[in-house]
């Protein structure tokens, strides 16, 4: 079974994201994340899945939509065996662990009337952390 591009789920734990089926290829952070950071610069705020990496971005506490440009990083990605990994250079792979925290869907929120799908919890040694899945803003 697969729910909003976390493919293989079984048990709860979703195996892998499937960036190719995420209706909206950023993932953003997820507030209680940001409220129980004691830091200004919260790492990793913003992942954007392209077709030929992860970009991985800081942002600013205060202000969690203004990416931090200059933060960027860049790291390479494949499915293999229902598991996501992740490189910085092609060779050395981290296997990007993926937890369903909260699958049920959200009314659309904001001017945008963004919908989050669901939350899930991604950790490897580049980032961890609650992030939202959810739809392409209006």
């Amino acid at each position: 079974m697969e729910i909003w591009g976390c493919g293989a789920v079984r048990g709860g734990k979703a195996l892998y994201i499937d960036p190719y089926k995420l209706e909206f290829p950023e993932l953003l952070i997820s507030r209680e994340s940001i409220r129980d950071s004691k830091d200004e610069i919260i790492k990793a705020a913003g992942l954007v899945w392209t077709d030929e990496a992860l970009l991985v971005f800081n942002s600013e506490k205060a202000h969690l939509r203004a990416i931090l440009w200059d933060t960027k990083r860049s790291l390479f990605y494949k499915i293999e065996d229902n598991r996501t990994l992740l490189s910085e250079d092609g060779d050395d792979w981290d296997v990007l662990q993926v937890e369903i925290v909260d699958d049920r869907e959200g009314p659309p929120r904001g001017p945008d009337r963004i919908v989050v799908y669901m939350i899930v919890y991604l950790e490897c040694k580049w980032f961890k952390g609650d992030y939202k899945i959810s739809s392409i803003p209006d």
